[in-house]
């Protein structure tokens, strides 16, 4: 086959014979023929005969006072046979003039004159122009998928001496799983690597937790985050003797879809998603599905991250998109209550965010993840916010150790007071031995935060030790999945009266304090302006994503344009529909089911997916390229 050139042969729609075999191949997946004849197309049929075989492209017209309408396109594989017979077999077909009236443009075929000469025949050379045309008609690509109870994985010598409860080897589940086994390493640990070596695991680094990481080098960022929570739940795991690599897994993928400028951020897209901010034409008439960072956290891991041919997403077991799912609160949407009247304003649509696996596996009837791992990384997640955030709050003197060792609740809770008592009397301790700290506050703050999170890491093991022993795993639940049907990692009820009052004061002097409100609000505004930008031309968007959108829809439609590479004027107008167009109604309510409002939703959530997937840096650039300097 020769894939250097195609051939496209014009017919008008009179020409019954031709059309009816047209119809006839591609019905039949038989061969047809036609005989080139004309002495204008001569030429092109010498240049056939060179080739044992080449694509070809009909086209069929109807002519109306003088102008060419094209009505249907046929792609087809020929060959020359004899001395001017062109044989084929048709495979595929469209009648979408979007697709068609953008392959003559960018074609350059003038019908018209064609017609007027006798020319029915032309060679086309672009190999992108083909490319573009065969991914619109052929169906799209669908991912083999293994069964879940079909996978059988090997018991692994990692996981002697686990706890009965924990996750092993042998009940690892993927949504996918065409991996080979690999001897050395358990499937846990093959998903740790995966995590660690995705774009999205990197972009971490310039993301807030709180404070921008421009107002300093030693304050937190998500990524660090991320670290801290991976040590505190590995030592968590380690000290309940169950699996470590799973843990750590969870743990760095457990913020994976943060969007940049902290919870603000997430807050903003999920305001604009929600029709909060009026953004969006018809907002209020259509369920663009929220945001929330574990949910997309979900799309990240099964569908954005691209790094095998097969698949789109990294194949991630299910136990740990469930933990990544499940490490923080989050309504899912899954009862008949949940529409756009009612609650659909607080919950979260799973089939929005999960792609290329089963909703079934993420056992969404319980809030708290099933594995004994996954819960121990949300615990752990809430601990290293405590500690950090007590941190970040000293450095940035929004809080002095003065003003915590004076509250007067703090000083009722034994704890607390013991560890606030035994760092002041071990600072004196030294200072009476001639010992000089270069920075005291840093010092009497580092050791307040390793004392607390010390506490909380001995009261989790003690709680969570006794909820496990009397664990009753006569249970079908657990008997079929292995999985655990109540929560058992824990802290003691005072202990978790001690999270929740730190909660409290970080809440009151750092959450709530003018720099991080400043900080939140021009957060607030570049999200909105980013969104609104992409929103009204579309064009602005990244190769990548103009991609993405054009593979998403389709997906679900065979209308459709490569919104790069596409005839310009044709992408101008499809984009206005998608964007501009007033949605049907029936019966007073939208059509949902309307080829542009999901074209809409796709648009809508691949502009989310760019924005969340930045870093505070690029999204603050991004907005000065646009809209200039702040």
């Amino acid at each position: 086959m020769n894939n250097n050139f195609y051939l496209i042969a014009k017919f008008k729609k009179d020409q019954s014979q031709i059309i009816n075999f047209l119809r006839e191949s591609l019905n039949t997946k038989s061969n047809r023929h036609y005989y080139i004849k004309g002495n204008n197309d001569n030429l092109i049929l010498q240049e056939l005969k060179l080739h044992d075989g080449f694509d070809v492209v009909f086209i069929v017209f109807n002519e109306k006072q003088s102008e060419f309408n094209p009505l249907e396109l046929y792609l087809a594989y020929g060959n020359i046979n004899g001395t001017n017979r062109l044989e084929y077999k048709v495979s595929n077909f469209t009648d979408s003039r979007l697709i068609i009236d953008n392959f003559i443009k960018n074609s350059g075929l003038d019908l018209k004159n064609d017609f007027m000469f006798n020319s029915y025949l032309s060679i086309e050379t672009s190999k992108e122009l083909m490319k573009h045309l065969k991914f619109a008609l052929k169906e799209s690509y669908i991912v083999n998928r293994m069964q879940y109870e079909d996978q059988k994985y090997e018991p692994n010598f990692h996981d002697n001496n686990l706890s009965d409860l924990s996750q092993k080897n042998e009940h690892c589940k993927r949504p996918i799983a065409i991996n080979e086994i690999d001897k050395n390493r358990n499937e846990f640990q093959r998903d740790r690597e995966r995590i660690v070596h995705a774009k999205a695991s990197r972009r971490l680094v310039d993301k807030a937790q709180i404070f921008t990481a421009s107002k300093g080098d030693h304050f937190r960022t998500r990524m660090t985050h991320t670290l801290e929570v991976s040590q505190i739940a590995r030592g968590l795991s380690l000290s309940l003797n169950l699996n470590s690599d799973l843990t750590e897994a969870i743990a760095l993928a457990h913020d994976i879809g943060h969007t940049p400028f902290g919870h603000q951020g997430e807050r903003t897209l999920n305001s604009i998603l929600r029709n909060e901010l009026k953004v969006i034409p018809c907002g209020d008439k259509i369920d663009f599905g929220g945001f929330k960072h574990n949910f997309q956290g979900l799309r990240v891991l099964t569908y954005l991250e691209e790094k095998y041919f097969e698949y789109e997403g990294l194949d991630i077991t299910y136990q740990v998109l469930e933990g990544v799912l499940k490490h923080t609160k989050g309504k899912v949407k899954n009862c008949e209550k949940c529409n756009m009247k009612s609650c659909s304003k607080k919950c979260f649509d799973v089939d929005e965010f999960l792609i290329n696996a089963d909703k079934e596996y993420l056992f969404l009837k319980y809030e708290f993840a099933t594995t004994l791992e996954g819960q121990i990384v949300s615990i752990a997640d809430e601990i290293a916010q405590r500690g950090h955030d007590l941190d970040d709050a000293f450095a940035a003197k929004d809080l002095t150790f003065d003003e915590l060792l004076s509250c007067c609740e703090i000083r009722k809770m034994k704890p607390i007071r013991d560890i606030l008592d035994k760092i002041k009397s071990d600072l004196n301790r030294m200072k009476n031995e001639n010992k000089v700290f270069i920075d005291e506050n840093s010092m009497m703050r580092s050791r307040l935060v390793s004392e607390v999170l010390a506490y909380f890491m001995k009261d989790i093991v003690s709680q969570s030790s006794t909820n496990i022993s009397s664990y009753n795993t006569d249970n079908e639940f657990y008997n079929k999945y292995h999985r655990i049907d109540e929560e058992l990692i824990k802290f003691s009820d005072e202990g978790q009266f001690i999270l929740n009052y730190l909660e409290t004061i970080i809440s009151k002097k750092v959450i709530n304090s003018f720099e991080v409100a400043r900080f939140d609000d021009k957060a607030k505004m570049i999200v909105i302006s980013l969104f609104k930008a992409y929103y009204n031309n579309p064009k602005l968007l990244p190769d990548g994503t103009l991609t993405r959108i054009y593979r998403d829809i389709r997906r679900v439609s065979k209308n459709v344009i490569d919104f790069r590479n596409g005839d310009p004027k044709l992408i101008t107008d499809e984009l206005y529909s998608i964007c501009f167009s007033e949605p049907k109604m029936e019966d007073g309510d939208i059509d949902l089911a309307n080829e542009y409002i999901i074209k809409r939703k796709i648009l809508v959530r691949n502009i989310v997916d760019h924005i969340s997937g930045m870093t505070d840096n690029y999204a603050i650039n991004e907005y000065k390229l646009i809209y200039g300097n702040m």
